[in-house]
């Protein structure tokens, strides 16, 4: 019979086993995750250091160690087998690892000798491959090379910088200065004739070993980390690039070929396509070695101090004077500090002359090619002219009005043309005259107007300065040497200067022996 209270419907049970089953499993799941959590270990980030040692892996380890720092790794792992290279390289990854936030160890592949071996002993753990090697870390050794004999302050300053190192990680500081300077000898370890280096056994002795293995899982192993799960690091896009940008030939052809393209344009005054070309390979030499750490402000102010100094020459003072030298001075020095880096003390003599070869090669070769480009465009004037000639345009012996095409290389600058100003105004027919009282810049532009006919005030070589009716304007001829006092002619009218001929006329131009009008 049913139950009155129900109405004649059947009572309705509510799942209490199913929502209890169901609690204990979310309990036993959150519970499962917090312990997964706990239990987890941090990962394992690994470095590979091998082949030489070159400017991009210096990059590539100072942002390893911050990766590593960001994520809570359980260590950083730097695996080596290198023997050696790049000291400034080797310098800039010892700081990182001495620095670095999170255990370091060091696992010798094979070898880690030469610049290496600062690498190995900056590392708080260091653990020995089969048949590894440590050691003989002297700063003129090559990757690939014989040990050779360092300059005596490079050597001091290096060994100071590895004895210190060693002695902060708990290690035998006379043993890591015999690494660097064979004139350190240890009884029963190494004699005053050679550079200490330890194999797996002697390092065990000496205390320079904390675990061998034979591979990568087993040195983890090792120092406690085996349950992490290992990452490898590699080299970005513009670690990468460093190695390229920074290699000797590289960089001195893109020094060549900013130089050359700059002082082109500085030469021909106008704004084009090549000049951005030069300054685009000007950006990619200092881009490439102030990712390696070795360009700063001060070497990119000393050569814009340099390039200033040389305009000065070509447009205010023309000839080889004291601008120029000081102008070449400042580029050559802000080249080579780039290339040679900001670490003197640790920069051997035979790499300051490698440098400074390279940049005296590279300023060779800029010379070349500015006489190059004058004789073509010599050639290309030449040719024009007798075109224009057949077509009976132009005097003998004369150039074309237009300058010739190989000037328009280097973009074409905009003249300082006045719409409101009457049709030959500054040739002399019908021309109106000049306001005194006008400012000098457009006083200066209508006296020297396309056509307009001057005195050169000083030599034309093919830049220098020219005057128009008193009126001091900085000009450049179409390639032809021109002395102090010559008669010239405007041909054509550029932003900020001139570009002038010998005038067809003999008269003397106004200027040379009349008072143009004054300033006031």
């Amino acid at each position: 019979m049913a139950d009155p209270g129900t109405h004649g419907k059947p009572r309705q049970r509510l799942p209490w086993r199913g929502l209890f089953v169901l609690g204990i499993g979310i309990v036993l799941t959150i519970v499962a995750m917090t312990d997964s959590d706990a239990q987890e270990p941090d990962p394992v980030h690994v470095l590979t250091i091998d082949g030489d040692i070159d400017r991009s892996q210096g990059p590539y380890v100072q942002r390893g160690v911050r990766e590593a720092e960001a994520v809570g790794a359980a260590g950083l792992v730097i695996v080596l087998d290198t023997g050696g290279g790049r000291l400034d390289a080797a310098l800039q990854m010892h700081d990182a690892l001495l620095d670095a936030a999170v255990p370091t160890i060091a696992f010798i592949d094979r070898s880690a000798l030469g610049s290496g071996a600062l690498v190995a002993v900056a590392s708080e753990t260091i653990v020995f491959g089969a048949d590894a090697t440590l050691g003989a870390a002297d700063p003129e050794r090559p990757a690939s090379g014989a040990a050779q004999t360092g300059d005596a302050k490079v050597v001091d300053a290096v060994r100071a910088i590895v004895a210190d190192t060693a002695e902060g990680r708990g290690r035998d500081a006379t043993l890591a200065a015999a690494m660097v300077d064979p004139s350190v000898a240890i009884d029963g370890v190494v004699d005053s004739t050679r550079l200490l280096t330890l194999d797996a056994t002697t390092a065990e002795t000496v205390g320079y070993l904390d675990g061998r293995a034979d591979r990568l899982d087993h040195a983890l192993d090792e120092v406690g980390l085996g349950d992490a799960a290992a990452t490898e690091r590699d080299r970005n896009l513009g670690e990468r690039s460093v190695r390229w940008l920074t290699h000797p030939l590289i960089a001195s052809a893109l020094l060549t070929a900013g130089i050359l393209l700059l002082i082109g344009e500085i030469f021909l005054g106008a704004f084009g396509v090549v000049s951005v070309a030069g300054v685009a390979a000007l950006g990619a030499f200092f881009y490439g070695h102030a990712l390696a750490g070795m360009a700063g402000w001060e070497d990119v102010t000393l050569m814009l101090i340099g390039f200033g100094l040389i305009a000065l020459e070509i447009f205010v003072v023309p000839g080889f004077g004291v601008p120029g030298v000081l102008g070449m001075a400042g580029v050559f020095g802000g080249a080579w500090l780039t290339m040679v880096g900001p670490d003197l003390e640790v920069v051997t003599t035979g790499a300051m002359v490698s440098t400074a070869a390279t940049i005296l090669i590279a300023f060779v070769a800029i010379t070349v090619g500015i006489i190059a480009l004058l004789a073509l465009g010599s050639r290309k004037r030449k040719e024009d002219r007798d075109r224009a000639q057949a077509r009976g345009e132009g005097a003998p012996g004369e150039p074309d009005h237009e300058p010739a095409g190989w000037l328009k290389w280097f973009g074409d600058g905009d003249r300082l043309a006045h719409d409101d100003d009457p049709p030959g105004r500054a040739a002399g027919e019908g021309a109106e005259p000049i306001d005194e009282g006008a400012p000098l810049s457009t006083a200066a532009a209508a006296a020297s107007r396309e056509g307009a006919v001057g005195v050169a005030a000083s030599d034309l070589r093919p830049a220098g300065i020219a005057e128009f009716d008193g009126f001091r304007v900085d000009v450049v001829t179409l390639g032809d040497y021109l002395e102090k006092g010559e008669a010239v002619e405007v041909v054509r009218a550029e932003r900020y200067r001139r570009v002038v001929r010998r005038a067809r006329s003999t008269s003397t131009p106004r200027g040379a022996d009349e008072p143009g009008p004054s300033d006031g």
